[in-house]
């Protein structure tokens, strides 16, 4: 992976806290987890938990961006869980690819009109202390010999960057990053690019003119756009649900110690789990969004944030009330109603 330049740090998305320090042996009594909940790594909201959803667009971006092509573009609506889904692929690709040269980078509203500019905002991304900029910097070479010392530990000469908020990019940035691509091939290495972006990311680029550009643009970042979807089944959601009760762990060191169980110990010891829960969730969701029957063939599904805020609300209220309470889809609509924007909870 490559190595941030600022402070020795490896640029890569937000971690979620560990739990590290905290005493496990203490960890059955109801008062004490209590009062370590607010550092528990679900309130975060940047744990990782896999999905269907996140599977298929791992699935996409090893197809598609590893095999060949120079890149791939999810989009999707607001709170649909591209950001999520976007720490899980980074995680994935440096977890799969051992020495991988991968770097994670938000997209901002003003990254450089000018390609030097461009470049330097780029490099800073990757970590590089740019605040003292040198008048004569050659911000283009600085980038290619991080991209070289990156692929050093890699038989892999392709440079992966996964983009988040790719909305916030310009015409004028796509422009420079389809002319970094080419300085990059010059130099022996190959850029990857893997975008997340909100749906409205290619008719934004459109109106700035993007038809100029759109074959040898569209040919190298956006080879196979995509649309990101949320969750569409009960059987999706009861798959999330899982996670919480066999893959998540907090503290990550603490035997035993799911998220379900951290929350609902005395019931997750009596043998319930939060994926009992998905028939009640479902329906709940349902009821909200004003769903009647089968979600339609065109629809994303529920967005994936609405549904992990009414899990953390869900289970929260379990800690703090300690009233066990099974399948009920009361708790479920109280939980989305607290924490959804109804508006936008399916689309």
């Amino acid at each position: 992976m490559a190595p941030g330049r600022d402070g020795g740090r490896v640029m890569r998305p937000p971690q979620p806290p560990t739990g590290a320090g905290l005493d496990f042996s203490r960890l059955h009594d109801l008062d004490y987890r209590k009062s370590i909940m607010q550092g528990h790594a679900m309130r975060s909201e940047f744990y990782r938990a896999q999905t269907p959803v996140t599977d298929e667009v791992y699935d996409a971006v090893y197809s598609d961006v590893i095999r060949g092509s120079g890149g791939c573009m999810f989009s999707g609506t607001q709170r649909i869980g591209k950001t999520h889904c976007s720490y899980v692929v980074f995680d994935r690709l440096a977890q799969d690819i051992p020495g991988i040269a991968l770097e994670y980078v938000v997209a901002k509203d003003e990254m450089g009109r000018k390609y030097s500019d461009f470049c330097m905002h780029m490099l800073g991304a990757f970590g590089h202390a740019t605040e003292v900029r040198r008048k004569f910097t050659n911000w283009e070479r600085l980038i290619i010999d991080h991209v070289r010392t990156a692929c050093l530990n890699s038989e892999c000469k392709i440079f992966f960057m996964v983009v988040d908020e790719a909305q916030r990019l310009r015409i004028e940035q796509y422009r420079h990053l389809f002319n970094l691509s080419n300085a990059l091939a010059a130099a022996g290495h190959r850029l990857a690019t893997i975008l997340f972006a909100q749906k409205r990311s290619m008719s934004h680029l459109m109106m700035q003119g993007f038809e100029r550009d759109q074959i040898e643009i569209s040919g190298r970042f956006f080879v196979r756009p995509l649309v990101f979807r949320g969750i569409r089944t009960e059987k999706e959601l009861e798959s999330l649900l899982d996670q919480y009760d066999a893959h998540l762990f907090y503290p990550i060191n603490a035997q035993g110690w799911c998220y379900t169980r951290f929350y609902a110990c005395d019931r997750f010891d009596e043998g319930w789990r939060l994926s009992h829960e998905a028939s009640a969730f479902w329906t709940a969701l349902e009821g909200a969004a004003g769903v009647i029957g089968e979600l339609s063939e065109d629809s994303v599904g529920f967005g994936m944030n609405w549904i992990v805020r009414a899990i953390h609300y869900y289970l929260t209220d379990e800690l703090m009330s300690g009233e066990a309470t099974y399948d009920d889809e009361e708790r479920w609509k109280t939980a989305i109603k607290e924490t959804a924007n109804v508006a936008l909870l399916a689309a």
